[in-house]
């Protein structure tokens, strides 16, 4: 079947999985699109739905306020936030990367990622600062970022180890299926990890990004992550495992080609959705505190499998709200 023909009828079968009434469709006039298969009134609220990855942008990196780095809830201030964590013993705050976690829920939930990405969240972000500043380019109101990418990456490892720690596979396993088939199963595990980016809209092949200095994002990248990501995978193997890493190295070189890469771009670029929310800024008044300031900031992106098929429309008859606690 064509690829954007299944993909349509497996969002679509979401869509009546949720009782929600509406269809997704390809066209050559349209492209992806969705259109309601009954009157639908005016202010009705469709559905909800959760990222398949999101990240913080670079104006709330800047404002120092802390946040979920799971689901990016603006936490109180700083002070409340750090007596409030040493009252739990530490569980929801990172000691080396310093990420907060509003539960213990989106700790778990991040838990693997944050393995990955714990020491280069760091490197990624002054990398980002660094390098658009020397192309004197203001990227703070936009949703794409280096770590956007960087996050696009790790959640498909996560997502690969995850799968293979909870089917408790030894390496010595993935390494002799990996040998002896073409379709093993270190293979199908990582094709249904990137299924949920291959529904996504994609940028032609040779598509070039003029405010992205794709060298220089995916060399970062590729120095900060590659490593981490194998080790991710060879960490997720149960007892015995095997000196040949073969089968987690080309899952890792496939992530971290160009053509990959420049595929994961192309769509967060056509995909990727900013969250734009009021935030609680801490303000002083002659050096004491007092009441916080509110602020209207491009908090974050996310990247939606099912907002992603709603075309674009000059005339728009829907809308997307996000939830402000998070």
């Amino acid at each position: 079947m064509d690829p954007a023909k299944e993909a349509a009828e497996y969002l679509t079968g979401i869509f009546v999985k949720m009782g929600v009434p509406c269809r997704v469709e390809n066209s050559l006039e349209k492209g992806k699109h969705v259109i309601s298969t009954v009157d639908i009134p005016e202010r009705t609220e469709l559905f909800e739905e959760v990222p398949i990855v999101s990240w913080p942008t670079r104006e709330f990196l800047e404002l120092d306020l802390p946040f979920c780095s799971y689901c990016l809830r603006q936490l109180p201030c700083r002070k409340n936030v750090e007596l409030e964590i040493e009252q739990v013993g530490n569980l929801n705050k990172c000691s080396e990367c310093g990420s907060f976690f509003c539960s213990s829920d989106c700790q778990n939930a991040f838990s693997e990622s944050h393995r990955i990405l714990c020491s280069a969240l760091q490197g990624l972000r002054e990398f980002q600062y660094s390098t658009r500043q020397s192309m004197r380019v203001d990227d703070s109101s936009s949703p794409i970022t280096r770590e956007s990418l960087a996050r696009c990456i790790v959640w498909i490892v996560s997502r690969v180890a995850t799968q293979i720690r909870q089917i408790q596979l030894t390496g010595k396993e993935l390494v002799e299926d990996h040998k002896k088939s073409t379709d093993s199963i270190s293979r199908r595990i990582f094709n249904a990890a990137i299924e949920p980016f291959n529904r996504l809209i994609c940028t032609p092949e040779y598509t070039e990004f003029s405010d992205v200095d794709t060298t220089e994002w995916y060399e970062k990248v590729q120095q900060l992550l590659k490593d981490r990501c194998r080790m991710a995978l060879l960490e997720a193997a149960a007892d015995p495992r095997s000196n040949d890493e073969s089968w987690a190295t080309e899952i890792v070189e496939a992530l971290f080609r160009r053509d990959t890469l420049n595929s994961l771009t192309g769509q967060l670029t056509l995909n990727a959705q900013g969250l734009n929310v009021l935030v609680s800024c801490p303000s002083l008044r002659n050096n004491t505190p007092c009441e916080p300031s509110l602020k209207c900031v491009l908090k974050g992106g996310g990247v939606y499998a099912l907002q992603s098929a709603f075309n674009h429309s000059c005339v728009p008859n829907t809308a997307v709200h996000a939830d402000e606690s998070t």
